[in-house]
């Protein structure tokens, strides 16, 4: 596995052959260098694309562009803030791995430790968020919804698809309500428009007219957002 040096720090490189997708990315997780590139892509094009994404993510960091998102722990005691409300994280012992909400605790049931339970983190909160969707385009939108779903994005903040499929990050469970609200707003916008042109914009302004401060409190902020 490659090493590089960035501002005294070394950060490994992981190369991973991806099958599906035709982008190549770069993340920096868990203190490496992550470059996933299609496998369809000719080896010479491979070599390219590698060493240009690790030029562009090391001159990233090294400018303080790119900073490592945190992680939550689910602990025993942690007190985590989702959806403006706090929670106590409460483990238990169990046969079957379960998680669950009771008033102002997370109960983890669990024979073996924690690992795997963020994946079903999301589906606790995704009524509460499906719910504001549906508030939100019921006010503004009157746009059909097939399905709302929250998807351990690091990336993407949310996506909206032609059939009306929308998808959050679960990382906007801990940004502030409002936040929230404005990338729902974005993306229900888009039921409307799918560019983001004059028109689409103006629809987010309507209902938003502080949009940019919103826009601009996420990007700001996305590092202090952590991952599931």
């Amino acid at each position: 596995m490659e090493t590089v040096q960035i501002n005294g720090k070394n950060y490994p490189v992981e190369f991973i052959l991806k099958n599906s997708g035709r982008s190549a990315t770069a993340r920096l997780r868990e203190g490496k260098i992550v470059i996933r590139i299609p496998k369809r892509a000719p080896n010479h094009e491979r070599i390219e694309l590698y060493e240009n994404l690790l030029k562009r993510v090391a001159r990233s960091i090294a400018k303080g562009r790119w900073k490592e998102k945190k992680k939550i722990k689910l602990e025993e005691g942690n007190k985590l803030t989702i959806l403006g409300r706090d929670y106590e994280v409460k483990i238990l012992e169990g046969k079957n791995k379960r998680i669950k909400l009771e008033e102002n605790k997370i109960l983890i049931r669990t024979p073996d430790g924690t690992d795997g339970m963020e994946k079903r983190f999301g589906k606790l909160f995704l009524p509460d968020v499906e719910k504001r969707l549906m508030e939100l385009n019921d006010l503004y939108f009157d746009s059909e919804i097939t399905s709302v779903s929250l998807r351990n994005s690091r990336t993407r903040w949310g996506s909206c698809a032609r059939d009306g499929r929308i998808s959050l990050s679960t990382r906007l469970l801990f940004a502030p309500p409002k936040i929230l609200d404005y990338v729902i707003v974005h993306e229900l916008a888009h039921t409307k428009v799918k560019s983001h042109g004059k028109r689409f914009w103006g629809i987010v302004e309507k209902i938003l007219p502080d949009h940019k401060e919103r826009r601009i409190w996420l990007r700001k902020n996305d590092p202090e957002i952590p991952v599931i």
